[in-house]
């Protein structure tokens, strides 16, 4: 069995794709947390924090791997 995510970030634009793409994950259980997004600077400023040097989240990933 594949292990679960901790979070996942959607960012579409599209409320009804969003929302569709949102009840699948949830769906498949594939993660803890669905965090969804209309546009790119919410998803940036929540993830990493914001223009006026806010902290990130205590979730903000430390390094990425596309592997």
């Amino acid at each position: 069995m594949s292990k679960k995510l901790r979070n996942v970030v959607l960012v579409d634009d599209n409320e009804t794709t969003s929302f569709l793409n949102n009840r699948l994950l949830s769906r498949l259980d594939v993660a803890d947390q669905v965090h969804t997004f209309s546009k790119a600077e919410q998803a940036y400023q929540q993830i990493w924090g914001g223009s006026k040097g806010e902290q990130p989240s205590d979730e903000a990933p430390t390094w990425c791997s596309w592997t």
